[in-house]
């Protein structure tokens, strides 16, 4: 690891998380569970990418190389289940893959979760007494931060991409029935959280009009604002009728 790059935890899914984007998530599995308690200790982020069905990792869901970090910003454990509220931060790039002390047991039953402390004895005699200390049981990466999208976008787009905002915000509105002078009022709200047309703009806009991974992963690994916009137009879902 050289002094452009950080190792992370990685947590796969079939989510794609994109910068300023909060999310809930529900962590049960052990590993993940090992993950969550180091974050918490350290006060550390975590990377989160959507799951590379091509690329696995020890037998493990892999991930894609382009991810977001992520901050908790609430935890609540109730019994075996963790409950984590987090936000979305910057994109980076996996550089080289860490793997996991255990290999995925392709024969363990998918309904039993044993816990953390079979799962540590059970690491192979061959791993290293410092990998055996250390004991982590979760994909961790060395990567490379991403700047934020480059260029600007011409004023003509800047108004389109405001104009499309405001138009499924009304339309969503009055979906759910809002009365036109609520409507005015909430939809004024929503407009105001992206007020200039950069970057967070496309990420808001981006977070609440495109549901599909797969196209949410290619906005997330444009280089530039414009062609980041060209895939999002072209992924517009329909606004509720």
């Amino acid at each position: 690891m050289n002094s452009r790059t950080m190792e992370i935890p990685i947590f796969p899914l079939e989510l794609v998380l994109l910068p300023g984007e909060p999310q809930q998530l529900r962590i049960f599995e052990p590993r993940y569970r090992q993950m969550l308690d180091d974050c918490l200790l350290d006060n550390e982020p975590f990377g989160i990418c959507l799951i590379d069905p091509f690329n696995p990792v020890s037998g493990w869901p892999g991930p894609h190389l382009v991810g977001t970090m992520t901050r908790i910003t609430h935890h609540e454990e109730q019994g075996a289940n963790h409950f984590i509220e987090l936000q979305g931060q910057r994109r980076f790039k996996i550089i080289d893959i860490i793997e996991p002390l255990l290999e995925r047991d392709a024969d363990a039953d998918p309904q039993f979760q044993p816990d953390l402390h079979e799962l540590l004895a059970s690491i192979p005699d061959e791993v290293s007494p410092e990998e055996r200390t250390e004991g982590k049981l979760y994909i961790r990466a060395d990567v490379e931060l991403l700047p934020e999208l480059s260029g600007e976008l011409s004023p003509e787009r800047q108004k389109s991409l405001l104009e499309m905002w405001e138009l499924f915000l009304d339309a969503m509105g009055k979906g759910i029935g809002l009365s036109e002078d609520i409507l005015e009022d909430w939809s004024g709200a929503q407009q105001a959280t992206v007020a200039e047309a950069d970057a967070g703009a496309l990420w808001r806009i981006a977070s609440v009009l495109v549901h599909d991974p797969w196209a949410r992963q290619a906005i997330l690994e444009y280089d530039s604002i414009d062609d980041a916009l060209d895939e999002l137009m072209g992924n517009l879902i329909e606004p509720p009728a």
